[in-house]
């Protein structure tokens, strides 16, 4: 939301009452200044800025369409803030939909973590992680909704949304973690390249290739037999050392 709009797919409906989500930096009316997640954009629903007169807020923000048909072990996160009106049913859900039904996976009715400018709130906002595999499918969407609860001698307080992310583990996933470097001056003709490799998939693998390349010169390659288990690393000195002689940059 850090361009100060709804993203491309992004879909904003109001169920009951007359005003939707919000885009900006200040999502609570009541105090002056930027009060926000993170010093940037975000959504929000601010019932309290729409005054005692509008008490049957009801509004929905869905995703845009995301195929996860192929993907395993997949993750929701997103950073939020609730504050409620302690004598009123005011809520907020998630939902996400299966490609068949909206299921309801997170509910608060209670103030997390409230108000933006309490200083244990500041800097210090809820982070969401939900486990969505289960739901997965070509169709899936998130759903956020809040409703004020329809009180008709109040009006409740606000709730904003941030940094929505989607994320699935790879079966393998092997990655480069680090490169030993030699910083001294006395450099040689034949100096070890020696690196670590982490699987952050979750499936093991085994018989690879891996290697690396100076400069423009050819990429040397070692094949790896021994198996990497899912979170496991490989620390490896390859066979063919390195000319580094010349004193520059390599």
């Amino acid at each position: 939301f850090n361009a100060g709009t709804l993203p491309n797919g992004w879909n904003d409906s109001i169920v009951s009452g007359n005003f939707g989500w919000q885009v900006g930096l200040d999502g609570a009316s009541i105090n002056t200044g930027n009060q926000n997640l993170d010093r940037t954009h975000f959504v929000y629903f601010d019932d309290d800025s729409h005054g005692i007169i509008h008490n049957n807020n009801s509004v929905i923000l869905e995703s845009p369409v995301i195929d996860l048909s192929n993907d395993t072990l997949i993750s929701l996160e997103f950073d939020y803030n609730t504050r409620f009106y302690s004598t009123i049913a005011d809520s907020f859900f998630v939902d996400v939909f299966d490609g068949q039904n909206w299921i309801n996976v997170m509910l608060r009715t209670t103030d997390d973590c409230g108000n933006y400018v309490d200083p244990n709130c500041n800097n210090n906002f809820p982070h969401a992680i939900i486990d969505v595999t289960s739901y997965a499918s070509a169709n899936f969407q998130i759903r956020f909704r809040y409703f004020d609860g329809n009180d008709a001698n109040d009006w409740g307080w606000y709730v904003g949304i941030d940094n929505v992310r989607i994320s699935a583990i790879w079966p393998v996933d092997l990655q480069p973690l680090s490169l030993v470097t030699k910083r001294n001056c006395a450099l040689g003709a034949s100096e070890p390249v020696e690196a670590y490799f982490f699987n952050s998939g979750y499936e093991g693998i085994d018989t690879f290739l891996i290697g690396y390349q100076i400069d423009s010169l050819p990429i040397i390659w070692d094949t790896i037999y021994q198996t990497i288990g899912a979170n496991d690393s490989l620390r490896h000195v390859f066979r063919m050392p390195v000319d580094l002689s010349q004193q520059k940059k390599y």
